[in-house]
Formats: structure tokens, C-alpha cells, sequence
């Protein structure tokens, strides 16, 4: 009975750190990740783009209710789009007018009566916070076609300077 105990007790010595170390905690790890193709670049000559209204504006032009200047036509390009890269989005944000939050951006100079239009050249109005997409083209480039100008939905704008900062936002699918 002894050569019994010994040999349990022996045994037991023997297995006891096997069973701690198969009694520790179990851990779940959740590894994730997200693969991405690269972005389209921003054509350099639409990084800072200015937009000149008319440098001598009449008042007279913006002297009746609705009236605007003519349009004047800019773009935006991206080149270098990956091959994944099937469609990219302009979103336009800036300070809203209060007349025509949709479609308008307020005038911070110092000319009253006076708001700044922003449309794609098919007529999609491109106020705060809207969007525009087109489809890559073959060689890899997609060109936002806009055009902008001065608009008074009340008439008799004042004498003085028109300015708004407006920030184009890219993405792409």
C-alpha cells in the first residue's frame, strides 16, 4: 500500500504542472485589416485654383433681382488613378449662403446683395456639402467641368470685392 502511495504521490508531482498549465485562459484574437488600392493625385494645376469673376463688375449687372454675371468656366482633374479605381467624387464645402444654402456660397467680401453659384457645366447645383462623380477614363484621369458667378437673388448689390473659399474633397471607389 505504501509502493501505492509513493508511487501516486509521484505521479501526481510529475502531472501537477501539465495541469496548471492546461488550466490557463483561453484568448480570442480578432485580427482584421483593409486592403486599399491608392488614390488618384490631384492634376497640380487644380491645387489652388482661382476663379476670377471680373475684375470690373458693373453694379448695374447685379442690380435687379435674379440677375447674375455670366458664367465663367474652370476645372478640377485627377490623373494617376490606380487601375482598381473605376470612380471619383468632388464633395464642395464652404460657407453656405443664407438665401440658397443649396446651391450657394456666401459672399465674404465686402460687396453686398451678391452670392457665389457653383454648377457642374450640365447644371448639377454644387452647394455646401453636394457632390459630384464621374467614371475614370482609359487613361486613368476624370475632369470636373465647372463654372461659377456671381448671383443676386434680391438686386442692388453694392460696390465692392466678392470672395469665397470653397474646398473640393476627393475620394474614390
Amino acid at each position: 500500500m505504501r509502493k501505492l502511495k509513493t508511487a501516486l504521490f509521484g505521479t501526481l508531482l510529475f502531472i501537477h504542472p501539465l495541469l496548471v498549465w492546461a488550466m490557463g485562459d483561453t484568448v480570442i484574437l480578432n485580427i482584421t485589416g483593409k486592403i486599399t488600392s491608392s488614390s488618384c493625385k490631384v492634376d497640380s494645376d487644380s491645387l489652388n485654383v482661382p476663379v476670377q469673376l471680373g475684375k470690373d463688375i458693373s453694379r448695374s449687372d447685379l442690380s435687379k433681382a435674379n440677375s447674375s454675371t455670366p458664367w465663367v468656366d474652370f476645372n478640377l482633374k485627377v490623373i494617376n488613378c490606380p487601375a482598381a479605381t473605376t470612380k471619383a467624387t468632388v464633395t464642395f464645402s464652404g460657407k453656405a449662403d443664407t438665401d440658397n444654402p443649396e446651391s450657394m456660397y456666401a459672399n465674404d467680401g465686402t460687396a453686398k446683395n451678391v452670392a457665389i453659384e457653383l454648377q457642374g457645366l450640365q447644371g448639377e447645383k454644387l452647394g455646401n456639402g453636394k457632390s459630384l462623380t464621374g467614371t475614370i477614363a482609359t487613361d486613368r484621369t476624370y475632369t470636373f467641368n465647372l463654372h461659377a458667378r456671381a448671383y443676386s437673388e434680391e438686386g442692388n448689390a453694392t460696390a465692392g470685392d466678392i470672395s469665397s473659399a470653397v474646398t473640393a474633397t476627393f475620394t474614390y471607389q
